[in-house]
Protein backbone atom coordinates (compact mmCIF):
# COMPACT_ATOMS: atom_id res chain seq x y z
CA UNK A 1 0.00 0.00 0.00
CA UNK A 2 1.51 3.37 -1.10
CA UNK A 3 1.82 6.29 1.37
CA UNK A 4 -1.03 8.31 -0.23
CA UNK A 5 -3.42 4.83 -0.25
CA UNK A 6 -2.90 5.00 3.63
CA UNK A 7 -3.39 8.89 4.01
CA UNK A 8 -6.54 8.20 2.62
CA UNK A 9 -7.84 5.46 4.48
CA UNK A 10 -6.46 6.75 7.84
CA UNK A 11 -8.11 10.26 6.78
CA UNK A 12 -11.02 9.32 4.77
CA UNK A 13 -13.57 7.94 7.59
CA UNK A 14 -12.64 10.89 9.97
CA UNK A 15 -13.81 13.54 7.49
CA UNK A 16 -16.87 11.22 6.73
CA UNK A 17 -17.72 11.18 9.95
CA UNK A 18 -17.51 14.66 10.36
CA UNK A 19 -19.19 15.87 7.83
CA UNK A 20 -22.24 13.15 8.65
CA UNK A 21 -22.34 14.49 11.98
CA UNK A 22 -22.04 18.11 11.39
CA UNK A 23 -23.54 18.36 7.98
CA UNK A 24 -26.66 18.76 6.36
CA UNK A 25 -28.57 17.08 3.73
CA UNK A 26 -29.11 19.62 0.89
CA UNK A 27 -31.04 19.13 -2.48
CA UNK A 28 -29.58 18.96 -5.69
CA UNK A 29 -31.75 21.22 -8.59
CA UNK A 30 -30.53 21.12 -12.08
CA UNK A 31 -31.82 22.77 -15.46
CA UNK A 32 -32.49 20.01 -17.77
CA UNK A 33 -31.79 21.25 -21.42
CA UNK A 34 -32.25 19.22 -24.84
CA UNK A 35 -31.10 20.08 -28.43
CA UNK A 36 -33.65 21.08 -30.94
CA UNK A 37 -33.93 20.12 -34.98
CA UNK A 38 -32.25 23.17 -35.48
CA UNK A 39 -29.28 22.22 -33.10
CA UNK A 40 -30.30 24.96 -30.56
CA UNK A 41 -29.94 24.08 -26.70
CA UNK A 42 -33.78 24.81 -25.39
CA UNK A 43 -34.43 24.59 -21.74
CA UNK A 44 -36.62 20.83 -21.32
CA UNK A 45 -37.05 21.31 -17.58
CA UNK A 46 -36.47 23.63 -14.75
CA UNK A 47 -34.77 23.17 -11.19
CA UNK A 48 -35.29 19.44 -11.72
CA UNK A 49 -34.56 17.58 -8.40
CA UNK A 50 -31.35 15.34 -9.09
CA UNK A 51 -30.20 13.57 -5.40
CA UNK A 52 -29.55 15.21 -1.59
CA UNK A 53 -26.36 15.63 -1.02
CA UNK A 54 -24.98 15.59 2.74
CA UNK A 55 -22.04 18.23 3.27
CA UNK A 56 -20.82 21.26 5.49
CA UNK A 57 -21.22 24.82 3.93
CA UNK A 58 -19.25 27.42 5.65
CA UNK A 59 -20.78 30.68 4.39
CA UNK A 60 -19.20 32.46 7.71
CA UNK A 61 -16.29 34.27 5.45
CA UNK A 62 -18.45 34.92 2.53
CA UNK A 63 -17.49 38.09 0.24
CA UNK A 64 -20.66 40.21 -0.11
CA UNK A 65 -20.61 42.91 -2.82
CA UNK A 66 -23.12 45.06 -4.52
CA UNK A 67 -23.59 45.41 -7.94
CA UNK A 68 -25.96 47.59 -9.80
CA UNK A 69 -27.89 45.67 -12.56
CA UNK A 70 -29.71 48.60 -14.15
CA UNK A 71 -28.44 51.79 -13.54
CA UNK A 72 -31.71 53.64 -14.68
CA UNK A 73 -33.82 52.00 -12.49
CA UNK A 74 -31.35 51.93 -9.72
CA UNK A 75 -32.02 48.50 -9.23
CA UNK A 76 -29.01 46.76 -6.72
CA UNK A 77 -28.62 42.91 -7.07
CA UNK A 78 -26.48 41.83 -3.88
CA UNK A 79 -24.26 38.51 -4.05
CA UNK A 80 -22.49 36.50 -1.72
CA UNK A 81 -20.14 33.95 -1.95
CA UNK A 82 -20.13 30.12 -0.05
CA UNK A 83 -18.10 27.06 0.21
CA UNK A 84 -19.25 23.51 0.53
CA UNK A 85 -17.33 20.27 1.89
CA UNK A 86 -18.59 17.14 0.54
CA UNK A 87 -16.86 13.82 1.19
CA UNK A 88 -15.35 12.30 -1.91
CA UNK A 89 -17.31 9.95 -4.05
CA UNK A 90 -16.50 8.30 -7.56
CA UNK A 91 -19.80 9.36 -9.18
CA UNK A 92 -20.13 12.66 -7.61
CA UNK A 93 -23.81 13.84 -8.08
CA UNK A 94 -23.25 17.92 -8.28
CA UNK A 95 -21.77 19.43 -11.16
CA UNK A 96 -20.90 22.74 -12.29
CA UNK A 97 -24.10 25.49 -12.54
CA UNK A 98 -26.00 22.88 -10.31
CA UNK A 99 -28.32 24.66 -7.31
CA UNK A 100 -28.74 23.76 -4.11
CA UNK A 101 -30.80 25.03 -0.96
CA UNK A 102 -29.40 25.73 2.45
CA UNK A 103 -31.74 27.59 4.53
CA UNK A 104 -34.07 28.51 2.27
CA UNK A 105 -31.26 29.95 -0.01
CA UNK A 106 -30.61 29.20 -3.64
CA UNK A 107 -27.04 29.02 -4.37
CA UNK A 108 -25.37 28.24 -7.31
CA UNK A 109 -22.73 26.40 -7.54
CA UNK A 110 -19.43 27.59 -9.26
CA UNK A 111 -16.64 25.26 -9.30
CA UNK A 112 -15.74 21.81 -7.92
CA UNK A 113 -12.43 20.91 -6.30
CA UNK A 114 -10.72 17.51 -5.21
CA UNK A 115 -8.67 19.23 -2.00
CA UNK A 116 -5.87 18.31 -2.61
CA UNK A 117 -6.32 15.25 -4.87
CA UNK A 118 -6.36 12.54 -2.37
CA UNK A 119 -9.82 11.82 -3.11
CA UNK A 120 -11.06 12.72 0.65
CA UNK A 121 -13.25 15.98 0.18
CA UNK A 122 -14.85 18.33 -2.24
CA UNK A 123 -14.38 21.78 -1.97
CA UNK A 124 -17.38 23.40 -4.12
CA UNK A 125 -17.49 27.27 -4.79
CA UNK A 126 -21.18 28.47 -4.21
CA UNK A 127 -22.68 31.76 -5.54
CA UNK A 128 -25.78 33.22 -3.77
Amino acid sequence: MSNRQSIQVSVIKKVQSAINNYGYKVPIYRDIYEVDAMGCKVLKEEMFHINDLQCVIDNSSTSRGKSVTNNNQGVIKGFSYATLYATYVEDFPLQQGDFIVYEDVFYKVLEIIDVVHYNLLYQVSLER
